[in-house]
């Protein structure tokens, strides 16, 4: 949890995203997963297990709402 808080990164509203970075590269599928799991926990075990994999969480937490409030759609 250590190296994903200090490699956290944030961007502000006026950042410029770089299009040729964006890019797709369709050399090898995308795989989606659910997990019923911590999403950091997954995804330290998804690095050990595919190294060479980029995975990404999707963070519904909020700070005034404890799990993001996605149970009542806020």
């Amino acid at each position: 949890m250590i190296y994903a808080a200090e490699n956290t990164k944030q961007y502000s509203n006026d950042y410029e995203y770089d299009i040729v970075r964006q890019q797709r590269s369709y050399e090898q599928p995308t795989e989606i997963f659910v997990v019923n799991g911590d999403c950091l926990d997954t995804v330290r075990w998804f690095k050990e297990k595919y190294p060479t994999s980029n995975p990404v969480v999707l963070n519904m937490a909020a700070a005034n709402c404890p799990g993001g409030g996605w149970k009542d759609g806020l």
